[in-house]
């Protein structure tokens, strides 16, 4: 099913809006965005457009996928969209065993940053590492960052640096560099989301608030 939505009214729903609510850290955080997520019109064609997408501790189409545990988190988030995208109707709201993980790890705890930095030796990207320790992009590259402008990353005293700025979707050179993946190099949005160290929802927006200008 194609979206009847205009690109101005797609990038005014709350995900494009406000996409930090859909990864919420608390259970209640989940909740709202689930009830945000059951109000919207493109509930169901939602949950079809994200099949296949790696997903982790975000609200989509109304279903919490939760953090990668021992892999049932994964099938059971799969089986709840396939549900949506067949069905229309939101997910139930998640239950209190599968609250949110408790991120607090800090980009200057020293144990922390060398797992971050023996994760990246090892060749994760940013993507799978973040995804593995839990913890958002900034954080993971603040601690590497801090890491490895020390004499010795095995030392406890490092040199902090400055948290990087997220990605904007609203960044007019970041749109730019996103459409031309899209269209000039016919990426997908994981290897976009890879290659821009972003989140893949942020290349989406970012794509169709550029392509919505253009049409305006």
């Amino acid at each position: 099913m194609t979206s009847t939505l205009t690109p101005k009214a797609l990038i005014a729903l709350p995900c494009a809006a406000d996409p930090e609510l859909f990864f919420p850290p608390t259970l209640a955080g989940v909740h709202a965005a689930q009830r945000i997520c059951a109000a919207c019109p493109l509930l169901a064609e939602c949950a079809r457009k994200v099949e296949g997408l790696e997903l982790s501790g975000c609200v989509v189409a109304s279903v919490w996928v939760e953090e990668p545990k021992d892999g049932q988190q994964a099938d059971r988030a799969e089986q709840e969209l396939a549900r949506v995208a067949a069905t229309g109707k939101p997910a139930a709201p998640a239950d209190s065993s599968r609250a949110p993980v408790n991120k607090t790890h800090k980009w200057n705890d020293p144990e922390f940053q060398k797992q971050v930095v023996a994760l990246r030796e090892a060749g994760l990207s940013w993507a799978r590492l973040t995804a593995r320790l839990g913890v958002a992009v900034d954080t993971a590259r603040s601690a590497y960052a801090a890491a490895t402008g020390a004499e010795s990353v095995g030392r406890a005293v490092f040199k902090p640096r400055t948290a990087p700025k997220r990605k904007s979707a609203a960044a007019a050179d970041f749109q730019k560099r996103v459409v031309q993946l899209r269209l000039e190099e016919e990426r997908s949005w994981r290897q976009i989301a890879r290659l821009l160290d972003c989140a893949p929802q942020t290349a989406q927006i970012a794509y169709e608030r550029l392509m919505a200008q253009a049409v305006a």
